[in-house]
């Protein structure tokens, strides 16, 4: 009875120590990402939308649940350099909420504003409500013969002493039967000049430069989606008014149409972009 009971004792350790091997890591998610603030904010947010849209019969942008496993990217060490320059409470970030529902309208957007004593504060603000109301104001609200959607949400990922990079992703249904339009937007702004930049202002484009955000995206996403993402398609696609910053990398923005219509972003590390980047005081922030 107790080899018995010996056995038993065994067998269920044996069992919970292979359950407890399966766990992820404290802080390690067990879906795609980089780990980064900006892919998980746009992937949930893309989840939301694209559940919306296959409930009212828009077309949806996910990717089969046929495609093959997730790509768990390795931790990234956030440099010296970029923890230097980090805000260290010299503002504070709060969500502003917009919302209109009347006459066939219904818009939502979420946007960030800042507050504290840094100069430059209120050009941010600016900068951060007009991008995050741009279409809505341009559809106005006269009245619409149609039900029209339109759902922003903006999401911090820089947040520097210096230097903050906002993502906005923007969707759209301009009818009941319209597909539902997801658009990608990004502000990045010097606080010390209230100077707003883009692609062109940090990034020299090249054939080497396309190369690299190749294999990155080859890195990056599974292999249905990267087998499609090649340096010619990212050359004539990538959206050059999007680019947006973190703690360990620069992003870009790349709406494809194969395997499916949808916007996929690629990061590189500040390492790996060093070769590509222009001389504006901005980068100081990072390298």
């Amino acid at each position: 009875m107790k080899k018995a009971a010996a056995l038993l004792c065994a067998f269920i350790m044996t069992v919970t120590v292979a359950a407890c091997a399966k766990q992820p890591a404290p802080g390690q998610s067990s879906g795609t990402g980089s780990g980064e603030s900006m892919a998980a904010s746009s992937q949930a947010a893309s989840s939301q939308a694209n559940s919306a849209a296959a409930s009212s019969g828009a077309a949806s942008n996910t990717v089969s649940s046929a495609s093959a496993a997730p790509v768990i990217q390795p931790a990234k060490i956030v440099s010296a350099k970029v923890t230097e320059n980090k805000n260290k409470n010299d503002y504070q970030i709060k969500d502003t909420n917009y919302s209109y529902n009347k006459d066939n309208m219904t818009y939502k957007a979420s946007y960030p504003q800042l507050s504290g004593k840094i100069a430059n504060l209120q050009k941010a603000n600016d900068a951060f409500k007009k991008c995050a109301l741009q279409t809505i104001n341009s559809l106005g609200t006269a009245k619409k013969a149609q039900k029209t959607t339109v759902k922003v949400a903006g999401d911090v990922t820089f947040e520097g002493k210096n230097f903050i990079s906002v993502g906005f992703n923007e969707y759209t249904k301009l009818s009941p039967k319209a597909e539902t339009t997801h658009v990608f937007r990004t502000v990045n702004v010097n606080l010390k000049t209230g100077v707003s930049v883009g692609l062109k202002d940090m990034i020299v484009k090249s054939d080497a430069f396309y190369k690299a955000l190749e294999k990155a995206a080859k890195e990056q996403l599974d292999a249905d989606l990267s087998s499609a993402v090649t340096a010619s398609v990212i050359k004539t696609q990538m959206d050059s008014n999007a680019i947006f910053f973190t703690d360990t990398s620069v992003g870009f923005s790349v709406p494809v149409t194969k395997p499916e219509k949808r916007i996929i972003r690629i990061t590189l590390t500040y390492q790996d972009v060093k070769p590509f980047i222009t001389k504006n005081e901005n980068w100081s922030n990072f390298i």
